[in-house]
């Protein structure tokens, strides 16, 4: 069995290669650099972003006012990756902690 070259993320990378081949063809590759907002807190996701490098931060609005941030994902998770279950908003905002790359497709695809 050949070795088929790897997405860049472990998410997609984890997929068995017959679901994968299903959605390489609406994967679209992009670039963010530092403090790119990929989803605002209570916006529809329009995309699920799979990192491929750099760093997204998951930020939090508390009650008063500030902003901190919960989660770090690198290579190995995916942004809005429920969305594709049901329509839904963004909990968080997700952000560009470190510039680089990701694969991103339309939640109805």
């Amino acid at each position: 069995m050949a070795l088929l070259p790897s997405p860049g993320n472990r998410l997609l990378a984890a997929l068995p290669s017959g679901d994968f081949d299903l959605l390489a063809p609406h994967l679209q590759r992009m670039s963010f650099g530092l403090d790119t907002v990929l989803v605002r807190m209570e916006d529809q996701f329009e995309h699920v972003y799979f990192p491929v490098g750099g760093v997204v931060a998951f930020l939090v609005e508390m009650s008063d006012g500030h902003t901190v941030a919960s989660t770090l994902m690198g290579s190995e998770g995916a942004v809005g990756a429920l969305s594709v279950l049901s329509s839904s908003r963004s909990p968080v905002t997700a952000t560009a902690y470190v510039a680089g790359s990701a694969l991103r497709i339309p939640p109805q695809n």
